[in-house]
């Protein structure tokens, strides 16, 4: 299903117009599928973290790994360790 399909459920309904005429099960779906609508995004980034947790454990991606931070200095330390010259 695409996002656009998501949106859509927000506009679905199941039974008639009239809200008072709704069964208990009617009112569910109804509760159910705009709850679906509306959370389309984080739906979303579950089912894509899923995927992505399945590919790295066949390694066919690496998601995470070591990696380098580089050295982060204060002015202070910068002009303690580096002669800085002005025109």
């Amino acid at each position: 299903m695409s996002l656009f399909s998501f949106q859509l459920l927000t506009q679905v309904k199941i039974g008639p117009k009239d809200e008072t005429l709704l069964t208990r099960t009617q009112k569910v779906i109804n509760k159910t599928l705009w709850l679906i609508g509306t959370a389309r995004n984080a739906i979303l980034v579950v089912i894509c973290g899923f995927i992505g947790y399945q590919l790295e454990d066949t390694g066919a991606i690496r998601l995470t790994g070591k990696y380098h931070v580089h050295a982060f200095y204060t002015y202070s330390q910068f002009t303690a360790q580096h002669t800085l010259f002005y025109n």
